[in-house]
């Protein structure tokens, strides 16, 4: 069977196909390639905001990195200033051979107790010692330069009778350890 279309209606017939084409072809081809496009231009804004955020995070990596090496290199040196009570012999062997090197004869020599003062102890140490001013002097030099935090809380110095230019002088160091160290 042939359907036939008087001619002065073929060209609306023509027309009707034409927008019937047209619109299948905007609703099943454009339009969803419209919303795709519409939503992979979230897709970019989304992943373009993230970029931004993970390179605000890698430009502030380098800085922190400096200021994190530095904090640790702190730690270090604030460990040797008030270490644990693990290295209280040997500080006990420092101050001996520093009287030592300085020339002064170690009278007497007595540590004392740890006494706690809050996250860190004390610790006094009593001593005894002969020599010259200027040997005692050294002695004190040396002890103010060691890595660690020891403190002269007292000092007293007299003559020795009967020896020229020999002083005796008792002190207290006091230096200080991390609380529960050790």
């Amino acid at each position: 069977m042939r359907v036939s279309i008087p001619p002065n209606k073929r060209h609306w017939v023509v027309v009707g196909v034409i927008v019937l084409l047209g619109i299948l072809f905007y609703y099943f081809g454009l339009n969803a390639n419209i919303q795709k496009i519409q939503r992979l231009q979230q897709e970019i804004i989304a992943a373009r905001k993230e970029y931004d955020e993970l390179k605000a995070v890698a430009d502030k990596y380098e800085p922190l990195t400096v200021e994190y090496n530095a904090l640790v290199r702190e730690i270090e040196l604030a460990k040797q200033q008030l270490p644990e009570e693990k290295h209280i012999s040997d500080l006990l062997k420092n101050i001996e051979l520093l009287a030592h090197h300085a020339g002064v004869r170690v009278i007497k020599f007595e540590p004392g107790a740890l006494t706690p003062k809050g996250f860190y102890q004390e610790l006094v140490i009593n001593i005894s010692l002969q020599g010259t001013y200027h040997q005692l002097g050294y002695f004190l030099d040396y002890i103010s330069n060691l890595p660690r935090i020891v403190n002269v809380s007292l000092l007293k110095m007299n003559a020795v009778a009967g020896k020229d230019f020999t002083m005796a002088a008792d002190l207290g160091l006091v230096t200080y350890v991390l609380a529960g160290g050790g």
